[in-house]
């Protein structure tokens, strides 16, 4: 147990470790929010990713329940404070290598981003 603690506080130490060094295709849209944006950011800056889809809205912020009227809503609060590398993302969102719409009302089979994704993938290996 106490290994797996100190793996964790240094996971280049840990025995057997093996890092996924190979290309990462990330998918993101305008419906991409908080911390799944931080994610493609950070993933992004790996040199070997690829960001396909949409610009990111930007939603870093936390949301506040409140009451109105017997209507429970949400209140977005903005983190415009908030710098990733001395970088606002609060309204800008994560920019994408590559644009790729996806159909949000097309009920038909398919996905065109993952497809974009497998095929510039292919195009790494």
């Amino acid at each position: 147990f106490t290994d797996a603690l100190s793996n964790l506080a240094n996971p280049s130490s840990a025995v057997g470790t093996k890092q996924y060094r190979k290309p990462i295709a990330v998918l993101i849209n305008s419906e991409t929010r908080g911390g799944p944006e931080l994610f493609a950011y950070q993933l992004g800056k790996l040199g070997r990713s690829i960001i396909l889809g949409n610009r990111s809205p930007g939603k870093l912020g936390t949301y506040l329940e409140s009451a109105r009227d017997g209507t429970e809503i949400l209140i977005y609060q903005p983190a415009e404070s908030l710098l990733i590398d001395n970088n606002s993302i609060e309204g800008t969102g994560i920019e994408t290598d590559r644009i790729v719409e996806y159909p949000f009302e097309q009920t038909s089979r398919g996905d065109p981003q993952y497809n974009a994704a497998m095929n510039a993938l292919m195009g790494i290996i």
